[in-house]
């Protein structure tokens, strides 16, 4: 079976990771940031950060650290290809972007020439 690659820097360049995040989680801005309660462990005060333009998140609680792939990954508990297409279809493209793979040639080295002593 064939595995799909995607670009992740296209990705989340392209996803609004405060949006995404806010789906899921309460935030209020903090100066450039927005903090929440964290969504991977239970606390009564917010320690989560997003950083819109890092494009993280990050609990300083538990330590937790995402890029847009990574937080709906962990949020929804899904792998990485279905990570992928939803976010590339919640942003309106129809089909992922699939990185494809080089069909070069493997190029003999050339033939080293030694000099007599």
């Amino acid at each position: 079976m064939k595995q799909e690659k995607y670009d992740t820097d296209s990705i989340n360049a392209q996803t609004d990771i405060v949006e995404l995040v806010s789906r899921y989680v309460e935030l209020k801005k903090q100066g450039a940031e927005y903090a929440g309660l964290c969504l991977f462990h239970t606390e009564s005060t917010p320690s989560m950060t997003v950083s819109p333009q890092k494009g993280f998140v990050h609990c300083f609680g538990c330590g937790a650290h995402h890029d847009a792939v990574g937080f709906l990954m962990a949020a929804e508990s899904i792998e990485f290809t279905e990570a992928c297409k939803r976010l590339l279809n919640g942003s309106g493209t129809a089909l992922p972007p699939v990185i494809p793979q080089p069909q070069t040639e493997l190029k003999k080295a050339p033939q080293r020439m030694t000099q007599p002593a």
